[in-house]
């Protein structure tokens, strides 16, 4: 995104993301499943999420308003995650989940005409930096990123973990799947207000100590979570 911008970059991941989901809804065998999945749609959701999309809109917002433009920008993920799976749970239930491909890979190939206005080079990435190498280098020697990193590896870890099972765990339990795509959507609704609240709190109290109330937190509702009655 450095190099080509951020347009660009999160265009083509779309695409990429687009022909997953068609790939995988073709897919005939476990490596056409891996490829299209796991490969392609794994490239696209990287290209084009918010690793991309938060180093824009740092680049184009004065660091007193930095904070909080990031958690709106949270929150608008959120509200795709509100409104996109029970949506898609619903096709699933009305025209199988083949189809329910289809229309979310021509939905993400949507994106790449989102990202038109953000065409052009980024004319404050730095040049000469060194490139890919030197960048992971600075990083790796900083105490505070490998933190952030090990926080984030547990923060994934979790969002993937749940987002994966929650559905046929609810199934395991005796309930129905729409109640686990009503669960995930429940996370991405809250998640609107915790997100904005989130950036809002990060512009006025120190950063790191806030991330690990709220990491130290979540680790404590998901083990009671997993710990409780299952009704």
């Amino acid at each position: 995104a450095e190099r080509f911008g951020t347009g660009r970059v999160i265009a083509a991941s779309a695409l990429i993301y687009a022909l997953g989901l068609i790939l995988m809804a073709t897919a005939e065998s476990a490596t056409a499943l891996h490829f299209s999945a796991g490969v392609l749609i794994g490239i696209g959701v990287s290209g084009s999420a918010f690793s991309v999309v938060f180093g824009a809109i740092a680049r184009a917002v004065a660091p007193e308003r930095r904070s909080v433009a990031l958690g709106i920008a949270g929150a608008g993920g959120s509200f795709g995650q509100f409104v996109f799976i029970p949506f898609t749970q619903v096709m699933i239930d009305g025209i199988g989940w083949e189809p329910s491909l289809y229309v979310l890979a021509a939905i993400t190939a949507g994106i790449a005409l989102l990202a038109f206005p953000l065409r052009g080079r980024n004319s404050e990435a730095p040049a000469g930096s060194g490139g890919v190498g030197a960048a992971i280098a600075e990083a790796v020697s900083n105490p505070g990123y490998r933190y952030l990193t090990a926080g984030f590896f547990v923060c994934g870890f979790h969002i993937s973990f749940i987002a994966l099972h929650i559905k046929p765990y609810a199934v395991l339990c005796g309930l129905t799947p729409m109640i686990g795509a009503t669960a995930l959507a429940t996370v991405g609704l809250f998640n609107i207000f915790g997100s904005y609240g989130a950036g809002v709190l990060g512009a006025r109290f120190n950063k790191a100590r806030l991330l690990s109330v709220l990491y130290f937190t979540r680790a404590v509702v998901i083990a009671l979570f997993l710990a409780g009655p299952k009704t």
